[in-house]
């Protein structure tokens, strides 16, 4: 209850749709009030669970929650009858646990058991050994498939979200079929991504990742999207696992963009970018110059000489590559100097906790201060009506920094953030289909039908 009042007091859309239909302008909604009256016989935990019948069809969802006192359904059934309900809930309480069909149908088959002996109990079992918050997992193997639909390979997925030390961390895991042919399949165990150190805190965005296997990750990559060169794969064998790209300053014209990649054989790389440019018939020109005691490479569009040159270089066992030779001199300095944005206040303290230090990729942005400003410029105009105005006011103030981290298992993938960036929270949720609309089913006026 007291999770509810907070978000409302900071969510006009959580308000709004608390109070309608229960109370029409009260400051204090019929829907809290229902959670303060019914939390005197619920205990902490509260599950919903649904479930795949024999003819593969899911069945409705059965609420499940602990009791810390009798009285329960009685209570409940008071208040439906008060709303105008003709019938009892259908409510079975058991050894201190009630257990609610919202559909009516009988609770006695899909309390059966039997869910203990599938692997998404095993998965929740570990799960629940750390301590759970909120948490939503999927066994999709299970799961009713429609016509012609392509069979995924995500078998199962547990999703999970904490108070830890007064933020939100927010987990999801994937688990897949066969680790050999899926996403798992690219990323690396979770570990240190120096080519990271080539990206400053000024970042606007940035991502970064280490691979297990380059050559596959650049063939797989070519066969799923025509636009990239077969001749690509020629790269491959001279790289390393770890890449990352950014983003300095606005991101805007001039572009500020920035790539840094692990290379085994430098040598070897360059004469196969020389062979690749080769082959494009001139639609790239290269050039070298020297610049304190290093040697960049300078690239230009043959055709379109207006935007400019970007820039390469080899250093300590990375390729660095800019919009320009002085972008990449800069990455240089910061890096030696330690001024890099994962050892940056705002980014560690960004990272989720609990976890390893290390990730096998992650994204990150920090769009604030440059569509805030650019988003209040926009909101003046003369031609913005009132409600757009607030709505692009909104969105800027909550352009907050923000970190998603992958790790990568042999059959899984783990994706953590401490940022609102998977969409958990109440306001959202409460645009869908959540267990209060599930309790209007019967408490809806004599002559109206439910959705």
């Amino acid at each position: 209850r007291k999770l509810v009042e907070q978000q409302a007091s900071q969510s006009p859309a959580l308000r709004e749709w608390l109070r309608s239909g229960r109370g029409g302008d009260r400051e204090t909604s019929a829907g809290i009030e229902l959670l303060q009256a019914a939390s005197a016989y619920l205990g902490n935990e509260i599950v919903i669970a649904a479930s795949a019948d024999a003819g593969g069809r899911l069945t409705g969802p059965v609420l499940l929650a602990e009791t810390k006192k009798p009285g329960l359904a009685e209570f409940l059934n008071a208040r439906a009858r008060q709303a105008g309900a003709q019938r009892d809930l259908p409510l079975l309480v058991r050894n201190g646990v009630a257990a609610l069909a919202p559909d009516g149908a009988p609770l006695g088959p899909r309390l059966a058991g039997g869910f203990a002996g599938t692997p998404l109990f095993a998965r929740l079992s570990e799960t629940y050994r750390d301590g759970a918050g909120l948490l939503v997992a999927a066994d999709l193997e299970r799961m009713p498939k429609q016509a012609g639909a392509a069979a995924s390979s995500i078998r199962q997925a547990i999703l999970e979200q904490k108070e830890i030390g007064g933020r939100t961390d927010t987990q999801a895991t994937l688990y897949f079929r066969d680790g050999s042919t899926c996403p798992a399949a690219w990323l690396a165990p979770p570990a240190p991504i120096g080519a990271l150190d080539f990206v400053s805190p000024e970042a606007t965005m940035a991502a970064g990742f280490v691979l297990k296997n380059p050559v596959l990750a650049l063939e797989e990559l070519a066969a799923m999207n025509s636009r990239i060169p077969p001749e690509i794969r020629e790269l491959a064998p001279s790289l390393g696992g770890e890449f990352a790209l950014a983003f300095d300053g606005a991101g805007f014209p001039p572009m500020t963009w920035k790539i840094a990649a692990e290379v085994n054989d430098p040598l070897r790389l360059q004469a196969a970018i020389e062979r690749l440019l080769a082959e494009k018939k001139q639609a790239v020109r290269m050039r070298q110059e020297s610049f304190g005691g290093r040697t960049y490479y300078l690239l230009s569009l043959a055709e379109a000489s207006q935007f400019g040159e970007a820039a390469y270089t080899f250093a300590d066992g990375y390729l660095i590559a800019a919009a320009s030779r002085g972008l990449v001199e800069r990455a240089l300095q910061q890096r030696a100097s330690g001024f890099t944005l994962t050892r940056s206040t705002d980014f560690i303290q960004l990272a989720p906790r609990g976890g390893n230090a290390n990730f096998s990729g992650m994204l990150y942005q920090n769009m604030g201060p440059t569509l805030g400003p650019l988003a209040e410029i926009f909101a003046a105009g003369a031609q913005i009506k009132p409600e757009q105005k607030n709505a692009i006011r909104q969105f800027a103030s909550h352009l907050k920094p923000a970190l998603v981290t992958f790790s990568g298992g042999a059959e899984s993938i783990a994706i953590a953030s401490s940022s609102d960036l998977l969409g958990l929270n109440p306001a959202k949720l409460a645009g869908l289909s959540g267990p209060m609309a599930l309790l209007e089913l019967f408490t809806q006026k004599k002559g109206t039908s439910g959705k």
